[in-house]
């Protein structure tokens, strides 16, 4: 059998755990001097758009519409020990929930374009946008074109979680917030 030396990049990162809840067993998931990291460093946009789009019939959730989270495929946890990412798809006309939690979350618009209520002020996004929803800010997207909108999501809510300091609340129809994580 031959020694495994070293990582080849990205086609060992989809080879080795490109197909969700299939992981190798004759493999380190180590990479890097780091601890809890993940060994897959490369998501293919491609594979993300298509995993939404297959997920497009589906109600979502009220809050984040409709969610994909990019996890450690060896564990299941987090990417790494104190950082979330996710891409989230919002379809034509769709608005999410009035939502807060003590985490912050940098979000980057990748396709589409649409409006963030944050705060009570709204700002406008479209493709290639970068804005940042500070922690325990309500906030709401809202998909204003003609085309799915797609953004992918950095938070910190790893490490909130980690040490005892994450929660969420979210606002009912009826206006009255609701806890959504302890």
């Amino acid at each position: 059998m031959p020694e495994r030396s070293g990582w080849s990049g990205a086609r060992d990162s989809q080879r080795l755990y490109g197909q969700g809840g299939l992981v190798p067993g004759f493999v380190p998931h180590r990479r890097g001097f780091g601890r809890d990291t993940t060994p897959m460093f490369h998501y293919r946009g491609a594979d993300i758009r298509e995993a939404l789009a297959r997920l497009r019939r589906e109600e979502g959730d009220p809050y984040d519409a409709l969610t994909l989270r990019f996890v450690n495929p060896a564990t299941g946890a987090s990417l790494f020990p104190t950082l979330d990412y996710r891409a989230q798809l919002l379809r034509p006309g769709e608005a999410t929930r009035f939502k807060r939690e003590t985490a912050s979350t940098l979000y980057i618009a990748i396709e589409g374009e649409g409006v963030t209520e944050l705060a009570g002020q709204g700002f406008e996004w479209r493709a290639n946008d970068i804005f940042v929803v500070p922690p325990f800010a309500w906030r709401r997207h809202l998909n204003t074109g003609n085309m799915d909108a797609i953004l992918y999501t950095v938070s910190d809510a790893p490490l909130l979680v980690k040490i005892g300091q994450y929660r969420a609340q979210g606002r009912l129809p009826d206006d009255t917030v609701a806890e959504l994580a302890p």
